[in-house]
């Protein structure tokens, strides 16, 4: 998946980017402005740790929509709370190295 600043819902922009980046299969915006804020959030002794869960809903086309966005939301919240029922020990309590 690819990110970047803007809402890419032109087919010839699409293809001109996958000239280029030959193995993307989807484009995000929002998960850049995420990207972005922390690196801007990020100072020299404190470093802004995240991760980003998404679901791809169209083919970023005209035929875009809301059709999926309820099941996407609810696919990627059951991922993140898997994840974390699974995880959250091994990333956080037991890792004595982690300054919060």
């Amino acid at each position: 998946m690819g990110c970047g600043s803007a809402v890419v819902a032109d087919a010839a922009m699409i293809e001109e980017i996958v000239l280029t980046e030959r193995k993307l299969l989807a484009l995000d915006m929002e998960s850049y402005a995420v990207a972005l804020a922390t690196s801007l959030s990020t100072t020299p002794t404190k470093r802004v740790e995240f991760f980003i869960v998404k679901s791809v809903v169209d083919f970023a086309n005209s035929l875009k929509g809301d059709t999926h966005h309820d099941y996407s939301c609810y696919v990627s919240a059951a991922f993140v709370k898997k994840f974390v029922d699974r995880y959250y020990r091994q990333l956080f309590l037991d890792n004595a190295s982690l300054d919060f």
